[in-house]
């Protein structure tokens, strides 16, 4: 009995489909799975400084690119604006960093280190960047160069799909 190869061409590639398919979840659950137990260490570290890591991220973000206007904060955060106003009161609280006025529209408000930021950031940086190295040292110089060229494709990929919906 003849079987009919365009039924079995079409079995035959939904299969390749739901292969591929469940390669591209089983490399997605290896990269959140990586990142959540790097994020656990980072975050034990954290807590000897008294700070979360979004306040980290805040301050990061502060101390590398400088004062700027909550809503670029928000963006460098890829978080809501009630999210990064939360964050923001909480460490102001604390003393790390101010509210400044742009001087030129008073609805604009950029957000600045202290001083006592300022030195939470150097300390919390190397602190970071010494942990995270050790972790990376698990691989090579060009393995380390790939997965950075790798991750740039996947997040070039999703913003591409985010800006599709």
């Amino acid at each position: 009995m003849r079987t009919n190869s365009s039924s079995e061409n079409l079995v035959g590639s939904k299969l390749s489909r739901v292969q591929a398919d469940g390669s591209s979840v089983e490399a997605w659950v290896g990269i959140v799975s990586a990142y959540r137990a790097v994020h656990a260490l980072l975050n034990q570290e954290l807590v000897k400084s008294s700070l979360t890591f979004p306040q980290y991220r805040v301050i990061r973000a502060l101390g590398k690119f400088g004062a700027m206007p909550m809503s670029k904060l928000g963006e460098h955060m890829v978080v809501t604006p009630a999210n990064i106003t939360g964050l923001v009161d909480r460490l102001e609280g604390r003393g790390y960093i101010k509210r400044e006025g742009t001087g030129t529209d008073r609805r604009i408000t950029r957000i600045a280190l202290t001083r006592e930021g300022e030195t939470t950031y150097r300390q919390t940086s190397i602190q970071h960047s010494r942990l995270v190295s050790h972790i990376m040292r698990a691989l090579s110089e060009n393995e380390r160069l790939t997965v950075a060229k790798l991750l740039q494709k996947i997040k070039e990929a999703a913003l591409e799909e985010r800006g599709r919906a």
